[in-house]
């Protein structure tokens, strides 16, 4: 019986829904609390600080951490289909933009805010679990047939991908030493 992806990938959501609940419940046993955010309002609006009280909250935080990540990651995907490259790379400029290279260098406080150093075991988890769902829908979308006919290319492009920056590095690493 071969499984079909559509309900795969509805069982492996549904045993996703039910990791994450138990996380949620687990952590909220525990007591995992965010670093404290220091937040200097100029206006007194209670909507503003209603926000930050519940940002404390790690469950809150993670959930706008996500959103953000994925309408950023979106946009940039929408921009880069518009100059004509893949998706995929607007998605890794998100993630550009999103780190320490971009954000935690130009504004390092919205950086510590959004993400605290606290709440980043979190955010790997998730991000662990999200490859781990993409990794099971490759699988199972996988066909060997294609393989195959493309074995050769598969081959060779494969060790040509480990020997070019193998002996790359060591002609470097030969140059560094003598230089020295």
């Amino acid at each position: 019986m071969k499984l079909k992806p559509v309900i795969a990938f509805g069982i492996l959501s549904l045993s996703l829904a039910v990791i994450i609940i138990c996380t949620l419940i687990a952590s909220k046993n525990a007591d995992l609390h965010t670093a404290s955010l220091y937040i200097n309002l100029q206006t007194n609006t209670s909507l503003f600080t209603e926000i930050i009280k519940s940002l404390s909250n790690s469950q809150a935080l993670i959930i706008l951490q996500v959103a953000i990540i994925i309408i950023l990651a979106r946009i940039t995907g929408l921009l880069f289909k518009i100059l004509g490259q893949p998706i995929v790379m607007g998605e890794i400029v998100a993630g550009l933009l999103l780190g320490p290279s971009v954000l935690g260098y130009y504004l390092p406080e919205m950086s510590h805010f959004l993400f605290p150093q606290s709440s980043l075991t979190n955010l790997q988890v998730l991000s662990n679990l999200g490859l781990l769902i993409f990794m099971f829908i490759v699988g199972v979308e996988f066909k060997l047939t294609g393989l195959k006919e493309e074995a050769k290319k598969i081959f060779v492009i494969s060790y040509a991908s480990v020997i070019v920056p193998f002996i790359g590095g060591l002609i470097l690493a030969q140059k560094v030493i003598t230089y020295r």
